[in-house]
């Protein structure tokens, strides 16, 4: 029997989880009290989607069954079937991009780019929704469902993936987040940029960072995360480590700076991802980062050492967090470095910064 496509996998497996489960713990008792929702502390409650979950297996088994012999036309309909009983539940809807998924990959692989780009951007269109799985008649859990990581190399998708309908349906994953321009009065000139953590907003976070930069620079760019595989979560790196969305976001930053070379930029960065993020870019931009001012627990400096190591101008960066002795190899590159706690930032960095 052929391999199945591992996004196909993946979800199988889920599935069948989702059916031992619902046969398990189905019968046990009072379904409201089952064993089952005991055994998840986690898991919530279905209401009257659980039986739109539930009419949806049938269908759902057909269609896998197809697959598991890579019968792509076959497991259409069976798709289409699953997605109608899916459709008006919000809690089943991670459920229904996964089904949209395959849809565009059995699509794909039929040579039917029209279609399966239709059913990719559906698939994506209210970002990548948990996945809800059956643990009794009346409870379910939330699992993670598709990745960008995972769909950026999906072979199933190669034929639609040089597509224009494919970089814009997943352009709102990538190229997501907010930027605020603070401009100074009373300051004492230059740019910083702020590379927000996780769980900040630019607009939230405004005042925080303002009262902090706001003397020395005269204007502060607070920049969110790129990332956004839903509303509440914002990355800058994503689950695989890939960096390029991230460098992207900082790329479009510059040019809003402008070109001109006396414009030398202090880069902020708050949290492990923004700071690799904020170190790739330095390395690959020396004439336009001046100063880096980084909050992180962990720093790849082997990953830049050619680069770091190349600067025509040394490269000062203030360092807050317990590291493990990247300041040591930092300045057997012959960067500028000063060390502080974690707690220390971002005003000590600012400090330092305004110091020198």
């Amino acid at each position: 029997m052929a391999r199945l496509p591992r996004s196909v996998r993946r979800f199988v497996v889920g599935l069948v989880l989702t059916l031992g489960l619902v046969l398990m713990f189905g019968a046990c008792g009072d379904p409201a009290t089952t064993t089952g929702a005991v055994n998840f502390p986690n898991a919530i409650p279905l209401g009257d989607a659980a039986a739109s979950l539930q009419a949806a297996q049938a269908p759902l088994r057909r269609a896998f069954d197809r697959l598991e012999v890579r019968d792509w036309e076959g497991c259409l309909e069976p798709f289409e079937e699953a997605i109608a009983h899916l459709e008006p539940h919000p809690l089943l809807g991670g459920l229904r991009d996964q089904c949209l998924y395959n849809v565009a990959c059995a699509q794909s692989r039929l040579g039917r780019p029209d279609e399966a780009l239709t059913a990719f951007a559906a698939s994506v269109e209210h970002g990548l929704r948990d996945v809800v799985q059956a643990v009794s008649e009346t409870h379910g859990l939330k699992v993670s469902g598709l990745s960008i990581a995972h769909i950026l190399v999906d072979g199933d998708l190669d034929a639609i993936r040089e597509l224009s309908g494919f970089d814009a349906a997943l352009a709102p994953l990538v190229a997501g987040g907010s930027s605020i321009v603070l401009d100074g009065g009373l300051s004492l000139g230059g740019v910083a940029v702020v590379l927000l953590a996780a769980d900040q907003e630019a607009d939230a976070a405004r005042v925080r960072w303002w009262n902090v930069l706001g003397r020395m620079y005269s204007n502060v760019m607070l920049v969110e995360g790129p990332i956004r595989p839903r509303a509440d979560r914002r990355r800058w790196v994503l689950e695989d480590g890939d960096e390029r969305f991230g460098v992207a976001r900082l790329d479009a930053v510059a040019a809003e700076v402008g070109e001109s070379p006396e414009v030398r930029v202090h880069v902020f960065a708050d949290g492990d991802d923004a700071a690799r993020v904020a170190l790739t870019w330095a390395a690959t931009n020396p004439a336009r980062v001046a100063a880096l001012a980084l909050h992180a627990e962990r720093l790849d400096v082997a990953h830049h050492a050619d680069a770091l190591a190349a600067f025509d101008v040394p490269l000062r960066i203030v360092l807050a967090g317990d590291t493990d002795g990247a300041v040591a190899r930092l300045r057997d590159l012959g960067v500028d470095v000063v060390e502080l706690s974690a707690d220390e930032f971002p005003a000590g960095a600012e400090r330092v910064l305004r110091a020198r």
